[in-house]
């Protein structure tokens, strides 16, 4: 099932949301952007990485996907020719919330995951106040 909405530029903006068995993936902004600009081939990868961690979180590990830190986390998986990340967490009510994407590139990731984790607070922050 995927679901859209619109809500202002302080809240995530646009959200999709993949139901997988008692899960839902709620799609960020900056994750739907990225994933409308993929080639069919690459959208069928983020697909069937997204059902998966709908279909199996909290029980989907490596290879499929590796914790973070701090309730942060990453599937992986190869798209558009290189590795892909796309950050999430667990929110409340078996929601798993998307964050932020990056090609993995070693000299940007320490970057990209204080980013991620910044995207993580804020999130948090707003759906809380």
């Amino acid at each position: 099932m995927v679901r859209a909405g619109v809500a202002d530029r302080d809240q995530v903006r646009a959200q999709q949301f993949v139901a997988g068995q008692g899960w839902t993936v709620e799609i960020s902004a900056e994750v739907e952007e990225w994933y409308a600009s993929l080639k069919s081939r690459d959208r069928a990868a983020a697909d069937r990485v997204l059902d998966l961690l709908a279909d199996r979180r909290p029980e989907l590990r490596m290879p499929h996907a590796r914790p973070l830190g701090g309730g942060l986390s990453e599937p992986r998986f190869t798209g558009e020719g290189t590795a892909r990340r796309v950050t999430y967490y667990i929110g409340s009510q078996r929601v798993i919330i998307t964050l932020t994407t990056f090609r993995k590139q070693r000299q940007q990731e320490r970057r990209e995951l204080a980013r991620a984790h910044r995207a993580m607070m804020d999130d948090r922050d707003r759906r809380v106040g």
